[in-house]
């Protein structure tokens, strides 16, 4: 049976018709083995053991294709009359690879004329989620059969379903849309992309050609913000800039003209707007466009047939990011390979400190070539200087840098004196692995992490020799501890604290097992000695936590949950004892397991008009998705949340908050380091005005 197929922008702004299809969704065939069926799109047929129709399926109707697992095992799809005599726009399908294991072959076959001719090459297909979405260009071509053929490991196999087949017509255009994420652009980093918008198309035979773009930039701040525009046009829809065409650059303005020769092709052809930013752009200011109409040689004037997004484009700073060139210790240079687990802190002279793990080789945590690198700021976050490592265990006892790899830093200002401390783990002996589980108990730095702490006393301009506090505070029955990671305080009695994690022993001797425990590292005498608290009792592991200082004293730890939420405790005595405070668990912090960060904003103790509090996260709803950073605020010392003011609806796993000083007395920013979709490390600032009107 013919049908229209409805096709719903990555916007989810408008539902456009596409080219007339057929579709096979295989939900209402029987479940189990079969050697031949018949469809809308024909008659499906394959030998003894090789093809059945399975309960997974890609959407709510049980049934998808399965390919059975073995060597050489193909499905022939003889195409009905209809379909055979018609010239073929593309065919379109979900698939999953059931197996990791080798060998693994996936293809497809298109008969012409009696001759089988390759269509598709699955080979890469993606593991273990029946979503991915393919499309296969048919180029406006007859064929009488397709044949799908994989070789997999006995016992899995390749599923298909919700199979198109889609017949070529002559084009006809019949949308322009907009998307635009969440997501800011950044000071330092080429090619920000601004806005995209799509032409929809309809069939390929007599295409049309677009000859010119009309922008707005209306909703932008101020435009001497901005270097210069770039618009693209996408290959394929993919995202990826380096294989798109580019159309021009122009300055900026407030109507922006692209003039253009392109033919498009049936389905969604994509465009890009891209923004250069001064590295003066201010970074409380907004960037915007919108498309307000295309030109066509056949069509005509095109406008937009999607509502306008309300979105505007926040400006932050790339502080570093993988792929960065960055002087080591030695003074060689070399391209980190990825930047991660961020800690911010403002000093007693303004300056933003923010550190973080340089990894140089590896994507990965501990061990490894792993420094802790820092990035410095003494304008409020609006340039920073070129990041570099100070803590570098470099060939410490005797083993190569990848054998001493010291991460997961966390940073901490003193501010009864104005000295700096940096903390951080460090993995010796080992140079792959995960060091989570590879850490042992005792003591020696050959069979367990170590905690190394770094020092400066002049603004973070240059750090101490490393000190390896780990016999003063380790347990050795633990199987591992470290700092944060993020940023510790200092009391208002002058007490140093860190949040920490420590994994003690919860099974047997014979039988250990190890579960960790947040809690809090802290020294009374300035740094000169330390001490770990007990940690907090929770029926789920917690680790990664952040501290912040109540009105009356008592300090909150919040601490990660690895299936998501939070745990949140209180304590009077120093973490002799935990009160599990009533946020605790998935209603109040709806998110992934994550790093995340807490902070005192303004008290009434000291003189604030309000008691504010800062919490930075994913609010991904705890899909493990790592997205959505968002900051929140509360009013009540952490009894209750507001809504999270969304940054980064694409990235925000790590996060680390601190204060910036503008000169307007009580209303300091905030400011925000975050891995996000932009950069490894990505630094924004917000007013507390513009927080808390949403």
């Amino acid at each position: 049976m013919n049908q229209r197929i409805s096709i719903i922008t990555l916007c989810g702004l408008l539902s456009v018709t596409a080219a007339l299809a057929e579709i096979e969704t295989f939900s209402s065939h029987q479940l189990g083995d079969f050697t031949a069926i018949k469809s809308t799109l024909g008659k499906f047929q394959a030998k003894p053991g090789h093809a059945s129709i399975y309960k997974l399926s890609a959407d709510e109707n049980p049934g998808s294709l399965r390919i059975n697992g073995g060597k050489q095992h193909a499905i022939e799809l003889t195409l009905n009359s209809s379909l055979s005599r018609q010239d073929l726009l593309s065919l379109t399908f979900h698939a999953e690879r059931w197996t990791s294991a080798k060998p693994f072959t996936f293809s497809i076959e298109g008969r012409q004329a009696k001759q089988w001719i390759k269509v598709y090459n699955g080979d890469k297909l993606p593991l273990k989620s029946l979503k991915n979405s393919i499309t296969v260009n048919l180029q406006s071509k007859k064929y009488s059969a397709f044949r799908f053929t994989a070789t997999t490991k006995e016992g899995s196999g390749v599923l298909i379903d919700n199979l198109r087949i889609n017949v070529d017509k002559t084009m006809e255009v019949t949308g322009l849309t907009e998307q635009q994420a969440q997501v800011p652009l950044l000071i330092r980093s080429d090619n920000s992309a601004l806005l995209r918008f799509n032409i929809e198309t309809d069939g390929s035979k007599q295409p049309d050609t677009l000859k010119k773009i009309n922008l707005t930039t209306a909703g932008t701040s101020d435009l001497d913000d901005i270097e210069s525009y770039t618009l693209y046009a996408l290959k394929d829809g993919s995202s990826d800039l380096s294989t798109a065409t580019k159309i021009g650059t122009a300055p900026p303005a407030q109507h922006l003209a692209f003039k253009a020769d392109l033919t498009l092709s049936s389905g969604t052809n994509a465009y890009v707007l891209t923004c250069q930013l001064k590295p003066t752009a201010n970074q409380l200011h907004r960037i915007d466009a919108s498309v307000t109409s295309v030109s066509l040689k056949k069509r005509g004037t095109l406008k937009p047939t999607s509502k306008p997004n309300s979105i505007t484009k926040r400006i932050g700073y790339n502080v570093v990011t993988g792929g960065d060139n960055i002087v080591r210790t030695d003074g060689s240079k070399m391209t980190c390979r990825r930047v991660r687990i961020p800690g911010m802190v403002t000093t007693n002279a303004g300056t933003l400190l923010a550190v973080y793990d340089l990894r140089w080789r590896q994507g990965g945590d501990l061990p490894g070539d792993i420094d802790v690198g820092l990035s410095r700021s003494t304008d409020g976050g609006d340039t920073w200087e070129d990041p570099r490592p100070i803590l570098d265990m470099g060939t410490y006892l005797g083993e190569p840098e990848n054998k001493n790899g010291v991460g997961d830093p966390a940073i901490l200002v003193d501010r009864k004196t104005g000295h700096i401390y940096v903390s951080g783990l460090l993995a010796h002996g080992l140079s792959s692995g995960w060091y989570w589980g590879k850490s042992k108990p005792g003591m020696a730095p050959k069979d367990t992490g170590q905690v190394i702490i770094v020092k400066s006393e002049d603004d973070g301009k240059t750090w101490s020799k490393p000190v390896n506090i780990t016999s003063e505070i380790k347990d050795p029955s633990w199987q591992l501890m470290l700092q944060g990671p993020g940023a510790g305080i200092t009391t208002s009695d002058g007490t140093l604290v860190f949040a920490f994690q420590y994994k003690p022993n919860i099974g047997t001797k014979s039988k250990p097992r190890y579960s960790a425990r947040s809690s809090i590292l802290y020294s009374k005498d300035h740094g000169k000695t330390w001490k770990v608290a007990p940690g907090v009792n929770y029926p789920e592991e917690t680790t990664e936590a952040q501290v912040v200082e109540l009105n009356d004293g008592s300090l909150m730890l919040n601490c990660r949950i690895s299936r998501g939420g939070r745990a949140v405790f209180t304590t009077k005595d120093l973490g002799e004892t935990w009160t599990q405070h009533p946020t605790s668990g998935r209603s109040t912090f709806q998110m992934s397991g994550c790093m995340s960060s807490i902070l005192r904003y303004s008290s009434t103790n000291n003189g604030g008009d309000k008691d504010i509090l800062l919490f930075s996260g994913p609010a991904d709803g705890g899909k493990k998705r790592r997205t959505h950073m968002s900051i929140r605020y509360s009013l009540d010392e952490g009894k209750t949340w507001s809504t999270p003011y969304l940054l980064d609806e694409l990235g925000g796993a790590y996060s680390c908050l601190s204060l910036i000083d503008n000169g307007e007395g009580k209303a300091k920013d905030i400011g925000i380091i975050y891995e996000g979709s932009q950069s490894n490390m990505t630094f924004e600032k917000i007013s507390i005005k513009e927080l808390m009107s949403k």
